[in-house]
């Protein structure tokens, strides 16, 4: 009984729901009680026998009795029942709050998503920007810079080494100091048109010269 005292001791405090906390002090008592008539027992048990004159007898004490000693028995035995039940009653509702207990709560963290940009085509702007730098490179007599703006259709058509020696002809013939003046541009999706003068060479000035976008850049397309 002292054990089971000591069991309750540790087990009910434990108990944290709401129908432990309610019945902890209860059940206690009941084994304190239990523990208590106990040793009443036992200190009569000694008392009669030292009336008798016998001998203690170990198995006696063991042993089971179908006649109750002054009621003792049949408190102890009621007692020891319903704490037993009560701490087992106890355990298993706080096993079965256990199970029910709600589970953690996954984390939602959202990432931000990165915005998508899309390039922007080359406009009007930027075409006539273009031109000036290309008839630069042409009357400059760098015809490897001005192969550069030329489309695909124009590369075919012309080699490097060829559009070179074009390049530099028409530099020798005309001299430097040709910029391109009063540079004006329309644009249709991936296609523009330009128009244009060239300073000291009016009959070289250009209306609605073709360009057309390739690799997100303008290139020179009149060939």
């Amino acid at each position: 009984m002292t054990g089971l005292t000591a069991a309750l001791g540790r087990v009910l405090p434990a108990i944290d729901d709401e129908y432990g906390a309610k019945h902890n002090t209860h059940v206690h008592d009941m084994a304190m009680l239990a523990a208590e008539i106990e040793t009443s027992r036992d200190e009569q048990t000694s008392n009669r026998r030292s009336l008798d004159g016998a001998p203690p007898c170990p198995a006696w004490h063991h042993a089971p009795s179908n006649t109750p000693f002054h009621g003792g028995d049949m408190r102890i035995r009621a007692a020891i029942t319903l704490a037993t039940a009560l701490l087992a009653t106890l355990a298993a509702c706080s096993s079965s709050s256990d199970d029910k207990a709600e589970p953690p709560k996954r984390s939602t963290t959202t990432v931000a998503e990165t915005p998508t940009t899309t390039p922007t085509p080359p406009d009007a702007i930027e075409l006539e920007r273009v031109a000036d730098t290309y008839v630069n490179l042409y009357f400059g007599g760098d015809g490897e810079g001005a192969y550069a703006f030329l489309s695909k259709r124009c590369r075919a058509k012309a080699g490097s080494a060829s559009f070179a020696a074009t390049v530099e002809q028409a530099a020798k013939a005309y001299g430097p100091d040709h910029p391109a003046t009063d540079v004006h541009a329309t644009v249709s999706g991936d296609t523009g048109r330009v128009s244009y003068k060239v300073r000291g060479l009016p009959k070289l000035d250009q209306q609605g010269q073709p360009w057309t976008v390739e690799g997100g850049a303008w290139k020179y397309d009149a060939c």
